[in-house]
């Protein structure tokens, strides 16, 4: 084998690693978005895609700048909001999208919108029944 079939051999090699590796972190987040309201572990996670964790907390991080962890946790309250605005009680959202403890809900929800659920809920419920009633006049 000459030099430059080695060269291309090694590009070649190193490409087709990097093409599994982005195919495994699309499939990993399309797979969390479609069980975000179930219960996911890591470990269930990586096994499911036939990597160690720590790798695949790696590439998660490396292709969608989050960990697994903080990705399903940011769709879960992307989903909560989207059940608060259309009138849902905020039980109902905590339970909808996979939470067990309305307690760690509250906290992640206000951590991460700067509003408790409630707040959140009492803030867009109003504010649609205003719309509405401009429209009707």
């Amino acid at each position: 084998m000459t030099y430059y079939e080695k060269k291309v051999e090694e590009i070649r090699r190193k490409n087709q690693s990097k093409w599994h590796q982005i195919q495994l972190a699309v499939r990993s987040k399309r797979f969390i978005d479609q069980h975000f309201r179930e219960e996911l572990g890591l470990d269930q996670l990586a096994a499911s895609f036939f990597v160690s964790k720590y790798h695949f907390i790696r590439l998660f991080k490396r292709y969608h700048g989050l960990t697994p962890h903080q990705y399903l946790m940011d769709r879960r309250i992307a989903h909560a909001k989207e059940l608060l605005k259309a009138g849902h009680s905020v039980t109902d959202a905590c339970q909808s999208v996979g939470f067990q403890s309305l307690s760690s809900f509250n906290a992640l929800f206000k951590r991460k919108t700067g509003r408790r659920p409630s707040a959140f809920h009492n803030k867009v419920l109003p504010a649609q029944t205003v719309d509405i009633a401009h429209e009707n006049p």
